[in-house]
């Protein structure tokens, strides 16, 4: 992430309003600490970010259109982004492959699956 303001001044600079811009989103929440301080400091953290497991598309369930999405990735006709990419990755080994769509399949046939698919997660 980064950040630069309008009028970047050095500490102890004068009181004032000044704007703020974040560059680079990447799909993480953050989040502004707006209380009056006594430094002036304005304080952005980071909250963990949430997806359902298999859900890859966003829109809150898991279908065959998760699989597809997954399918189009490795077609290279589709870029997923970070978040798409956890939810995709189905058996956590870290890479997401044709076994992650044929997991999901798996699951949407109501056959045996052994990960947590359709789960929400929570990723730091």
């Amino acid at each position: 992430m980064s950040i630069h303001s309008d009028d970047c001044g050095e500490v102890g600079e004068e009181i004032g309003t000044y704007r703020i811009f974040i560059n680079e989103f990447n799909e993480t929440n953050y989040v502004l600490d707006t209380e009056q301080s006594t430094d002036g400091v304005l304080t952005i953290t980071e909250k963990p970010r949430e997806f359902i497991l298999g859900d890859v598309n966003g829109d809150g369930i898991v279908s065959i259109k998760d699989a597809t999405a997954i399918q189009r990735h490795l077609a290279e006709l589709d870029i997923l982004t970070d978040l798409q990419l956890l939810a995709a990755d189905v058996n956590g080994d870290g890479n997401v492959d044709i076994s992650d769509a044929t997991l999901l399949q798996t699951y949407l046939a109501e056959m045996d699956c052994p990960y947590d698919i359709g789960e929400t997660k929570t990723e730091f």
